[in-house]
C-alpha cells in the first residue's frame, strides 16, 4: 500500500481540522485583538513574539 501524495494529505488535513472546528473540538488562544485600521501595531505584537494568537478583527 502507497501512501497518500503531499498534496492529498494536505486536503485531508484540512478536512480533518474542518470538522473538529465545526464540533467545537479546535481551540486556538487568542492573545490580542486589534481592528484592521490598527494593522500596523498588530504586525509590531507578531514581530515581538510571545503567547497567543494576533487576531485582526475586519468589520463587514
Amino acid at each position: 500500500m502507497r501512501s497518500p501524495s503531499p498534496v492529498a494529505a494536505k486536503r485531508q488535513a484540512a478536512r480533518d481540522i474542518t470538522a473538529a472546528a465545526a464540533v467545537g473540538m479546535l481551540t486556538v488562544a487568542i492573545g490580542d485583538l486589534y481592528p484592521l485600521e490598527k494593522i500596523a501595531q498588530a504586525h509590531d505584537r507578531v514581530d515581538a513574539g510571545g503567547r497567543g494568537r494576533v487576531l485582526v478583527t475586519i468589520p463587514s
